[in-house]
């Protein structure tokens, strides 16, 4: 048989030993290997991420919007990251991001997102003083959120504090630290030059985000948490504007 008429070798399932499939400028969703295709060759597949369906065209290098795989010329499709000031166009699906996180009971104060009005509430409330919230998006779904917001007190009026979240198929990415790096920057153009945060002790993925960014640790909180009848001590951790 000419090589013209073989088939092409299907697609992988997996990714291959030793290999990260790059995204941008990140490691690529291990939850979407499908979109994987050996070099040379053009398929069309559909999938769902992030619970939207998608169809996606894996082409070779060098062709539009792929990225290339690390030892290799693997490919996967790009997917689109925004980060965004919050807008009333975000509210429902901040909403669900907020809740996905809080649900796990491992990261937030929250177990479950509050009510829909109270939510909107509360975004809105940002807008309308201009505090700083940020939003991820990804292919126009929200996927996390960073927002650095003012503490009580003339005397704390320098202060903020943050919180952060991204959903988990959003993780391990670089998204959270562009997140931060984007909400810390827009805190320091409000007039702030302090931000504090709270971190579980026992979520070390965080803690070294945290501290890359520039964050330092100030003190321990214990027993600052309790969920399920479980107390779990907490790092205070804030950053100082540099002059």
């Amino acid at each position: 048989m000419a090589v013209a008429d073989q088939e092409p070798p299907p697609c992988p399932t997996a990714v291959p030993d030793g290999y990260t499939i790059g995204m941008g400028t990140s490691t690529a969703l291990t939850s979407a290997p499908h979109l994987i295709k050996s070099p040379g060759y053009d398929v069309e597949r559909s999938f769902t991420y992030l619970g939207l369906r998608h169809r996606a065209r894996c082409k070779p290098l060098g062709s539009s919007p792929v990225t290339i795989a690390s030892r290799s010329n693997i490919h996967c499709i790009q997917m689109n990251l925004s980060i965004e000031p919050i807008a009333k166009q975000h509210f429902e699906g901040l909403r669900r991001a907020l809740d996905t996180v809080a649900r796990e009971r491992r990261f937030l104060a929250f177990t479950e997102a509050p009510p829909e009005d109270d939510c909107r509430a509360f975004h809105s409330s940002i807008i309308a003083n201009g505090w700083c919230q940020m939003v991820a998006i990804l292919d126009g779904v929200v996927v996390g959120w960073c927002d650095v917001l003012p503490t009580h007190g003339q005397a704390r009026s320098h202060v903020g504090t943050l919180g952060i979240g991204l959903i988990p198929p959003a993780r391990r990415h670089g998204f959270g630290e562009k997140l931060m790096k984007s909400a810390i920057d827009a805190a320091w153009e409000t007039g702030l030059t302090r931000i504090e945060l709270t971190v579980r002790v026992d979520n070390a993925n965080a803690k070294a985000l945290y501290e890359r960014v520039g964050f330092k640790v100030e003190g321990l909180q214990r027993r600052s948490f309790r969920v399920d009848g479980e107390y779990a001590d907490s790092y205070s951790m804030a950053l100082l504007r540099e002059s």
